[in-house]
């Protein structure tokens, strides 16, 4: 049976696991895709160490959340979500972000991505956000797919160059 939870302390090393995943896939995608962005994935050495801080300071934090999903007590796949200040001259003094999403490929076409983020809905609106943000590689195909499935539509595009 498949399970969604809050993280734990005790969940760290396998958030950590699923990230790195997580960006491998991205760096695939990106090298297939645009290979002239891959100059930002240059990760610093002791990323895992500063990786596993960053989320003990989310696990703790009243701003941001991650949540598991996990089958037999092993987790497949993780959210993380945050609340954003919004510009000062905004009516909209703050919006919700999914800052990262993974789920294993053999889990992927589930709807564990949409559990996911129904968790994280629930969370935003216990905060009184109403506008939810977030990132997506433009060559990352599924999960744009996926994304305008839950209703999310283009608002900008990043455009980067080197100097």
């Amino acid at each position: 049976m498949i399970v969604i939870r809050k993280a734990k302390l005790n969940d760290i090393n396998n958030i950590v696991e699923l990230w790195l995943e997580g960006d491998d896939t991205q760096v695939d995608i990106v090298k297939k895709h645009s290979p002239q962005h891959l100059k930002d994935f240059n990760f610093k050495d002791d990323r895992i160490d500063i990786l596993k801080d960053f989320i003990k300071k989310t696990i703790f934090s009243n701003k941001s959340r991650i949540y598991l999903s996990e089958e037999d007590n092993k987790p497949f796949g993780y959210i993380k979500f945050s609340l954003v200040k919004n510009s000062p001259i905004s009516k909209i003094e703050r919006f919700g972000r999914i800052d990262n999403i993974y789920i294993k490929k053999n889990y992927q076409g589930k709807e564990v991505s949409s559990k996911l983020k129904d968790e994280a809905f629930k969370w935003f609106k216990k905060k009184g956000v109403n506008r939810i943000q977030l990132f997506v590689f433009q060559d990352n195909i599924h999960a744009i797919n996926v994304y305008k499935k839950w209703g999310f539509s283009t608002r900008l595009i990043e455009m980067r160059r080197s100097v």
